[in-house]
């Protein structure tokens, strides 16, 4: 599997609005593709950045779908161009993954702790209430 950091920075000009409206309406085009796991569209306005986590079952996958028209098509999308990223897995841990993705979106938009500071989000998030 091969993790794919895509990010967007604006200078100033980040548009909420914008940036969501293309993740729901960018949504069904990822739907049953192949050779992608998962995908996440997320935001940080104190950043001014749009950032889109992908994972794919291969480099080549991944290298496939990030073609220089996939690059040119999210530019006029967003507005700006994306830094790409690709990092390697070793191994896949489906249920702790999907916790830190929760986690870290409930706190999206919150300025960022420092992985020196004292706890973490994580920490202070609380269980859904059953029932």
């Amino acid at each position: 599997m091969i993790g794919v950091n895509v990010s967007f920075q604006y200078d100033g000009s980040f548009d909420r609005a914008r940036v969501t409206g293309i993740a729901e309406k960018e949504r069904a085009t990822f739907e049953g593709m192949p050779g992608i796991r998962f995908r996440f569209f997320t935001f940080d306005e104190t950043e001014a950045r749009a950032n889109n986590f992908y994972v794919w079952d291969s480099t080549e996958a991944a290298n496939e779908f990030f073609s220089d028209e996939v690059r040119e098509m999210v530019t006029g999308l967003y507005g700006v161009a994306p830094t790409i990223e690709l990092s390697r897995s070793r191994r896949s841990s489906t249920t702790r993954a999907h916790e830190d993705v929760t986690a870290s979106s409930r706190w999206s938009g919150r300025p960022r702790r420092s992985r020196h500071s004292r706890g973490s989000p994580n920490s202070r998030a609380r269980p859904a209430a059953q029932g």
